[in-house]
C-alpha cells in the first residue's frame, strides 16, 4: 500500500496512478484590500517523479481566483528550477471572477491572449500566455509555486484552489510529500 502524507490534510489533496499525478491546494489566500501590489502564492511539491518530463508529458494548471477586476492580475507557475510559464498577462479587463475554475492547458482551442472574456462568466478551458509544454525535458521534483500579482492592488480577490495535473509517464516511485 502507499501511503499518503496529505490524507489528514484538510487543505492538500494529491491523486495519483501510475501515468497522472494530481495536486490539489485548497487553501485560501486572500488577495487584501490594500494599496499597491499584493503577490500571493501557492507552493505544489513533488517528489519521486521521473528526472526528466518526457516530450509527450502533458501538463495542466486549474485555478479557482475570484477577483473584482481580473486584468489587474500577472499569474505564473514556476517549475521547481524556477523557471515559468505565464499563464496570463493581466487578461480579463475589469472583467470579475472570470478565472474561478479555469483549466489552463496547451490542448485548450481557446487561447487566453485572444479570448473574449465576460464579467462573471468563467473562461473554463484555455490556452495559457506561454506554453505548459515548455516544461517538458525539466526535472519536475521539488517546489511548483503558482504566482498570482494583483499589480493594482486594493481589490478584495481570493485564490480559492489550485490543482496541478502531470500526465505521461511522470512516475518513478509512488512518494510524494
Amino acid at each position: 500500500m502507499i501511503s499518503n502524507p496529505c490524507e489528514n490534510d484538510t487543505t492538500h489533496k494529491v491523486t495519483f496512478s501510475p501515468s497522472t499525478i494530481i495536486f490539489e491546494d485548497t487553501t485560501l489566500r486572500p488577495l487584501n484590500n490594500i494599496p499597491g501590489p499584493v503577490i500571493i502564492e501557492s507552493i505544489l511539491t513533488f517528489s519521486g517523479l521521473n528526472d526528466v518530463l518526457s516530450s509527450y508529458a502533458s501538463i495542466t494548471a486549474q485555478i479557482w481566483l475570484t477577483h473584482p477586476a481580473n486584468g489587474n492580475c500577472e499569474i505564473r507557475l514556476y517549475g521547481p528550477d524556477g523557471s515559468y510559464i505565464i499563464l496570463s498577462d493581466k487578461r480579463g479587463g475589469n472583467n470579475a471572477n472570470i478565472f474561478n475554475d479555469t483549466l489552463f492547458s496547451d490542448l485548450a482551442s481557446n487561447s487566453i491572449s485572444n479570448y473574449t472574456f465576460s464579467d462573471n462568466l468563467v473562461a473554463s478551458y484555455l490556452q495559457p500566455e506561454q506554453p505548459l509544454s515548455d516544461f517538458r525535458g525539466k526535472n519536475p521534483n521539488g517546489k511548483w509555486k503558482l504566482w498570482i500579482n494583483d499589480t493594482v492592488g486594493e481589490s478584495n480577490g481570493m485564490l480559492n484552489k489550485v490543482k496541478l495535473e502531470i500526465q505521461g509517464k511522470a512516475i518513478k516511485k509512488q512518494i510524494i510529500k
